[in-house]
């Protein structure tokens, strides 16, 4: 079978991402081990806002269950994800670091349910157990990594290039193998795939038909099954 460059493009980015998945899945792990007696349980509904750009960081969450999504969104109502959180994610913690006000508004994408943490018990956490600095240090690392390839795309890729792409990243950030491919356990709309590539929703509509077609996603109910065919590799 031969690649073509987005081929290429997406299969490089999907073997970096898998690479880093080890890394970043052990320490979120000990994020959430940590943390798991910290604060105190919040529970929101989906599509509850949890905090709102501008707010400072008084608090930091951990996601226990759940989906959340940090998203930028324009005076002229354009909004723009840019992180899923899913569970072990930390988040409001570059904020605190910063000591300004937070960019993003995070919303419940589905019900959640968070650890909030004083940020005050946060630091002295984080203080009393300075080998919790690196766990969190990977931690913003990986989300940089994620936030630099959002960049590139908008930059030098093509809407049908961009959404290729975020299905790989989602397989890695919230994905689940399956006999079939890999299954995104939570449910997106078109609107929702649009926000987070920054294109229309009939764009997506129109690319999802000719992925289907291709047999690189398939659905079971509501959920996207993503298969291996779309980064031209073997099962991932």
């Amino acid at each position: 079978m031969v690649c073509t460059n987005m081929e290429n493009n997406a299969a490089i980015e999907i073997t970096s991402l898998f690479t880093q998945r080890h890394i970043y899945d052990k320490y979120r792990t000990e994020l959430c081990t940590a943390f798991a007696h910290a604060g105190t349980r919040a529970y929101f509904e989906r599509k509850q806002f949890i905090e709102l750009s501008g707010n400072a960081a008084d608090y930091i969450y951990l996601v226990q269950d759940g989906c959340v999504k940090q998203y930028l969104h324009s005076p002229n109502g354009v909004t723009r994800t840019i992180f899923l959180l899913a569970q072990g994610n930390t988040f409001n913690e570059v904020t605190l670091f910063n000591n300004d006000t937070s960019y993003v508004t995070s919303q419940a994408h589905t019900d959640v349910c968070l650890i909030r943490m004083a940020a005050d018990e946060f630091n002295a956490i984080l203080n009393a157990e300075p080998s919790l600095y690196r766990s969190m240090s990977y931690m913003l690392a990986y989300k940089l990594r994620i936030a630099m390839a959002q960049i590139y795309d908008l930059s030098f890729n093509s809407t049908e290039q961009r959404f290729r792409n975020l299905l790989c990243r989602l397989c890695v950030q919230i994905g689940k193998e399956t006999s079939e491919g890999i299954i995104i356990p939570y449910i997106f709309t078109h609107d929702d795939f649009a926000q987070m590539i920054s294109a229309g929703r009939s764009s997506i509509s129109r690319i999802m038909g000719s992925f289907q077609d291709k047999g690189y996603i398939l659905f079971e109910g509501k959920h996207i099954i993503i298969r291996p065919e779309i980064i031209g590799l073997g099962m991932l």
